[in-house]
């Protein structure tokens, strides 16, 4: 035990500082709230981390409008598909597979480390651009079609997240399983090639 610490005045301190910036008030929530309440809140947020790839999905999207990658109709095109696939469902988060055919996986991780991801943080993002580059069984993109697709691991931009995948491509480079795996960083009016995967960093305005 410590007798400088309070973990109650910590945790509320934590728990009220979010709720007082969203709905601007001074009250503090965490000492209103009952055991039951946290319990409900728990079940009620336990979709966020869907909420946040739809966003970042949808956010992509229009980076790649704002990029004149993707014409207005296949923009709309693609939001609309994405919205009606359900959060679950195998495959890549984006399959586009008319006109200028887009295969992305969107990942939202929270570097464990100030600039570094931890290891099961790493063996999905690794995982999932070997198989944007080789395909994958679960996908309706076969492994002879995803040849012809542009292919994007797709990134939200939080504090870390940039200098945590640099260091992740890094080690791909130097890792047997991946080295053959040509990844780069994308940059606006750069000449897409469909043998290459593309880290795309999207943050809250692009």
């Amino acid at each position: 035990m410590n007798p400088n610490i309070d973990r109650r005045a910590e945790l509320a301190k934590e728990f009220d500082g979010f709720w007082k910036k969203v709905l601007n008030t001074q009250d503090s929530l965490f000492a209103q709230m009952t055991i039951n309440d946290f319990v409900e809140l728990k079940k009620a947020i336990s979709c966020i981390n869907n909420i946040v790839t739809l966003l970042v999905t949808d956010r992509f999207i229009d980076f790649l409008l704002q990029n004149h990658v993707i014409s207005a109709e296949q923009a709309e095109k693609m939001h609309q598909d994405v919205n009606q696939t359900h959060a679950n469902t195998n495959g890549f988060d984006i399959e586009c597979k008319e006109n200028v055919k887009i295969v992305a996986e969107v990942k939202c991780n929270i570097p464990v480390g100030k600039n570094t991801f931890g290891a099961a943080q790493e063996t999905g993002i690794m995982k999932d651009i070997k198989h944007l580059y080789c395909g994958k069984t679960k996908s309706d993109i076969n492994e002879q079609e995803i040849g012809t697709y542009y292919k994007f691991m797709v990134v939200f931009d939080s504090d870390g997240v940039k200098n945590s995948v640099q260091k992740l491509v890094y080690k791909m480079h130097n890792h047997p399983d991946y080295a053959n795996i040509p990844i780069a960083e994308y940059e606006a009016n750069i000449q897409l090639d469909t043998n290459t995967v593309y880290i795309a960093y999207i943050s809250e305005i692009n």
